[in-house]
């Protein structure tokens, strides 16, 4: 009975929620705008562990947010409420227990107060018996059965949504909730945190810029995980990084160009780049940890996203149209024809209006949002963590410098991909892609253009210009 009264206290107290950014309204002065954005955020905080998550997910859109909710939204990242310490430090104790290891034995020092609370737990700055720093995350109590409850909520606003045409945006929510649901289980399972961390590690074990922290799986368990601590700055922290002689856009570079790696070559990428899961070390390296939440992407998706990508970059309406149908954007039962002319329209008078350093991510979503509710157009559920990731960086990136787009930043090491990744298959793609038009003749016109890709890519020799290192 309580978890069905509970179920209906969210969907009751959402409401105001969504009243909050409705009529926001640019009239309000700045006090205003202020208090309504920190009474949105207290109100995630009551809604619980999922509502928080997607709280954390807005914090890094100054696209979608306003500024105000933006700043208070970054308290989510790491500022949550924390619990009560002697419940996490009898948490820990009974986790080493379970491995027959005494509290003492392990820890040499650990602090009454965390240094960090997030939505699924909160973290301590420690020391073992050896002296090492470690960081300890410690899961908050009775998140399983909650998370269920909340995912139960939203699986009935997902259905609701799916039925309203002006809300459903093209998505298929309720398996977006499923998968949600899924994502966050594996997130509450600090063990397979501690493989993906792993086997993040072992992937880019050859980059000297990527830094993993080390973890302590005889200490860590599924409620308890014990890691390196990391001491750097946040990626948003772009005045102290500057004034420390560093420049966050080489950090961000680092960060996108790993991504790729993720996303193309190796098909498993951290799923959650938010700031409080990055930081810029005082070698220059960046730090990645937090890898509860993480996705695959297998090898024929990879090769066709980058295909994406590429066209993109080179304002390819055509190709990228076929790229998006063939990755899942035109809705089974439908045939091309009714894809292709709306989704054409919409790149190409976006693309054609847009200098080609200037195309934005985010924008282009928005400019496909008008042809969703008419034309079989669909955002893949394998596809929405890596949209929402992609997004998020480029969100980081805005926050750094205005004049920042993630196609400027990826365009070089996309080409670069292309060549070296696609390598076992270039002999073919040479062959059926540049030479052979679709009636089996060659077509010097298809290899005019490939040659003017190439050229492209061999002059591109910079990320930004001097003018984007000034903003």
């Amino acid at each position: 009975m309580a978890g069905y009264i509970r179920l209906i206290g969210i969907l009751f107290r959402s409401f105001p929620l969504i009243i909050q950014f409705r009529f926001h309204g640019p009239l309000l002065d700045a006090r205003s705008r202020q208090q309504r954005a920190e009474r949105v955020r207290k109100l995630l905080v009551a809604l619980g562990p999922t509502f928080i998550k997607i709280g954390q997910a807005l914090a890094n859109r100054p696209d979608l947010v306003p500024y105000e909710y933006l700043k208070e939204f970054e308290k989510l990242l790491d500022s949550v409420p924390p619990f009560w310490s002697p419940r996490a430090r009898w948490m820990v104790r009974r986790a080493l227990s379970s491995k027959n290891i005494r509290f003492n034995d392990a820890f040499k020092e650990f602090p009454k107060r965390p240094i960090a609370s997030a939505s699924l737990g909160q973290v301590y700055d420690c020391r073992l018996q050896n002296g090492e720093r470690v960081a300890v995350k410690v899961q908050r109590p009775g998140m399983r059965r909650l998370i269920q409850r909340d995912i139960a909520a939203l699986m009935i606003v997902a259905r609701y949504a799916e039925k309203r045409k002006d809300i459903g945006l093209g998505l298929n929510w309720t398996d977006t909730v499923r998968e949600f649901s899924v994502m966050i289980s594996e997130e509450l399972d600090f063990e397979r945190e501690r493989a993906n961390g792993e086997l993040f590690a072992e992937n880019f074990k050859k980059w000297k810029d990527i830094h993993v922290p080390r973890f302590y799986p005889e200490y860590s368990t599924r409620t308890v995980l014990v890691m390196e601590f990391i001491d750097g700055k946040k990626l948003t922290d772009v005045s102290t990084i500057r004034s420390s002689g560093q420049d966050p856009l080489l950090a961000m570079e680092i960060v996108i160009r790993s991504y790729l790696k993720q996303l193309i070559e190796d098909g498993f990428y951290h799923a959650d780049p938010h700031p409080g899961n990055l930081r810029y070390l005082t070698d220059g390296r960046v730090a990645f940890f937090d890898f509860g939440m993480a996705g695959k992407l297998e090898p024929e998706k990879r090769s066709l996203f980058l295909d994406l990508l590429i066209h993109v970059a080179e304002k390819d309406v055509e190709n990228i149209v076929k790229d998006l149908a063939e990755l899942g954007f035109l809705r089974s039962g439908h045939a091309f024809a009714e894809f292709q002319p709306a989704v054409e329209a919409v790149f190409h008078r976006y693309l054609d209006s847009t200098d080609r350093s200037s195309i934005r991510f985010h924008e282009i979503v928005y400019a496909l949002s008008e042809v969703v509710y008419r034309y079989p157009f669909t955002i893949p559920t394998h596809f929405t963590y890596i949209l929402r990731a992609l997004l998020t960086l480029e969100g980081l990136g805005m926050s750094i410098t205005p004049a920042f787009s993630f196609f400027r930043f990826a365009k070089p090491y996309a080409a670069e991909m292309f060549f070296l990744t696609e390598a076992k298959f270039m002999a073919k793609k040479i062959f059926d892609v540049i030479f052979k038009a679709p009636d089996s003749r060659y077509s010097w016109e298809r290899m005019k253009k490939f040659s003017r890709m190439v050229m492209n890519y061999i002059t591109d020799k910079s990320i930004l210009d001097l003018n984007d290192k000034k903003d």
